[in-house]
């Protein structure tokens, strides 16, 4: 039984309107070990960071 291959999305990001912020997340999951990583950033017109996330997570149960 061969794993999926990694998948990659290539995009741009593009600034939030004056006087907004903008929220991304991301999340990576490692079944094979049980490990999750989820990042979280707030960004400014300027592309300033407001606020910055990194949280390492373990995995309990399977992904549906």
């Amino acid at each position: 039984v061969s794993s999926p291959s990694p998948t990659s999305i290539s995009s741009c990001w593009s600034p939030p309107p004056f006087g907004e912020l903008k929220l991304n997340v991301d999340i990576a999951v490692d079944e094979v070990h049980g490990a999750s990583g989820l990042g979280l950033i707030i960004r400014d017109l300027l592309a300033m960071f407001e606020v910055l996330l990194l949280l390492e997570l373990s995995l309990t149960s399977h992904l549906i």
